[in-house]
């Protein structure tokens, strides 16, 4: 499958430098940097535009553990499609998506 987007896998970065926010970055090097992927705030103020994301701390990890799992998340239910086409759905197909899943969710 060919992707426009940065491929995988994504992590939550444990250090930041956007307030309360969290960084999602690509674990792949490029030019000897991992690449940015997104911020993803809570209760942050921009004082350019004046506005509130109001969403709390546990919504906003869980936002983020979301967005850091899509590469698995794509590539689990692209290997599931392929194993439900050629009838082949087993235990091996059901284990990569509960992987994707609770990558998403822890």
């Amino acid at each position: 499958m060919n992707t426009k987007h940065t491929e995988g896998p994504w992590a939550i970065s444990p250090y930041t430098n956007v307030g309360e926010g969290k960084q999602i970055w690509s674990d792949k090097i490029v030019n000897g940097e991992k690449k940015h992927i997104a911020n993803v705030f809570t209760n942050h103020i921009w004082e350019e535009k004046p506005r509130f994301c109001k969403i709390d701390r546990e919504e906003q990890l869980a936002n983020a553990k979301l967005i850091a799992a899509s590469p698995d998340l794509l590539k689990a239910c692209n290997f599931a499609l392929q194993e439900i086409k050629n009838g082949q759905v087993d235990e091996l197909t059901v284990k990569i998506l509960e992987d994707a899943i609770s990558k998403a969710l822890s």
